[in-house]
């Protein structure tokens, strides 16, 4: 069968799981994982669990549907999966399964703050470099790419903000989870963006 074909499948039902599931179940689900083990059966546990999961789930399903369209390495689709899957478990799973407390710390939401703000600074550098031989509607689209930086940077430092006070007085379970995906996706923006200078630096 055709790849690319394979790859739209994969893509849809992780679209359909995730606009579902993530995008619509929050509307009536709206109690947490210790109230339903405690008075539901085992439907409405496997109905909060293919909700709560959705997000994870569906997202790296969409994405490996696009990476088997553009006809991705095996091995890269696996070590994306695999990588996702093991950093999810335990940063977004495992940290905040019943009974496991996070104490919190608010020097790393300002450690993690700082090492944001720099990671944009860099991926200003190297997105200016990238975008300076762009013509045209390549140009355009980098300045919408800027824009949407711009406001992810103010989202991310407001939730940095947010996080370091708002858990320094109560005693529920600190969103660590939270700020190391963020910290990590804007890593990830940047090492795209390097990996895009140094290909092009040494074409040229």
């Amino acid at each position: 069968m055709d790849k690319q074909k394979v790859g739209i499948g994969v893509f849809l039902i992780g679209a359909v799981y995730l606009l579902i599931a993530s995008g619509g179940g929050g509307w009536f689900i709206k109690v947490s994982y210790a109230q339903v083990a405690q008075t539901s059966g085992l439907m409405d546990d496997v109905i909060y669990f293919v909700w709560s999961f959705s997000g994870a789930f569906a997202s790296i399903l969409a994405s490996v549907g696009m990476l088997l369209y553009v006809q991705a390495k095996g091995s890269r689709i696996a070590l994306f999966v695999i990588g996702l899957a093991v950093i999810w478990f335990f940063a977004g799973f495992y940290l905040y399964a019943p009974g496991v407390t996070v104490p919190h710390y608010s020097s790393l939401y300002g450690v993690s703050g700082a090492v944001i703000l720099i990671l944009f600074l860099a991926i200003l550098w190297l997105w200016a470099k990238t975008r300076t031989p762009l013509e045209g509607p390549a140009k355009t689209a980098a300045i919408f790419q800027l824009v949407g930086y711009e406001f992810f940077l103010l989202a991310a430092w407001y939730l940095c903000s947010y996080f370091s006070t708002l858990f320094k007085w109560a005693s529920i379970t600190s969103p660590v989870n939270i700020i190391f995906f963020i910290v990590a996706g804007w890593l990830f923006l940047f090492l795209s963006h390097y990996w895009e200078f140094s290909s092009a630096s040494t074409m040229s």
